[in-house]
């Protein structure tokens, strides 16, 4: 299956994967009656969710972009290389979330968000330290006040800091 496909079908997928958790999430917050919690049970997850679209329709976007300018270059020699890097590039990328579930139960949220966040963006190809670091540290905070202030949920502490 060519490169494009494959593209769109990973992005029909993660739309319906996002609409689903968008609508549990509104279906929770519906349901929730004599919650503690003043937001709710699911106001995280529709938040999540409706991220989740955006980020998808933004991919299709760029995607759609980066075949535009594609089709000008040399299509046997792009496909062929193309093709083991974005197939190298998800073994990683699922290699750095694997190790971030097992990370963040062990050394909790603080510590281990930032050393996902910098390696999964060296994994897509943020090459500058400086930028790595820089975006780094934005959404690690961005998360955080977000989700801990905002939302009040409660992170992973970790096995060291309970």
């Amino acid at each position: 299956m060519g490169e494009k496909k494959t593209a769109v079908i990973e992005s029909i997928m993660l739309l319906i994967f996002s609409f689903g958790v968008f609508f549990e999430g509104l279906r929770l917050t519906r349901g929730a009656t004599g919650v503690q919690d003043v937001m709710g049970p699911g106001t995280y997850i529709t938040v999540l969710g409706a991220i989740l679209i955006c980020v998808t329709l933004i991919h299709i976007v760029l995607y759609t972009g980066r075949l535009l300018r594609r089709k000008q270059e040399s299509r046997e020699n792009a496909e062929e290389l193309q093709g083991s890097k974005v197939n190298f590039t998800v073994i990683v990328m699922v290699a750095i979330l694997a190790l971030y579930l097992a990370l963040i139960q062990i050394i909790g949220y603080p510590i281990a968000t930032p050393i996902f966040f910098l390696l999964m963006f060296r994994a897509v190809g943020v090459t500058s330290w400086k930028r790595n670091v820089m975006l780094t540290a934005i959404l690690f905070t961005a998360y955080y006040i977000i989700f801990v202030y905002y939302c009040t949920v409660i992170f992973p502490k970790g096995v060291f800091f309970e």
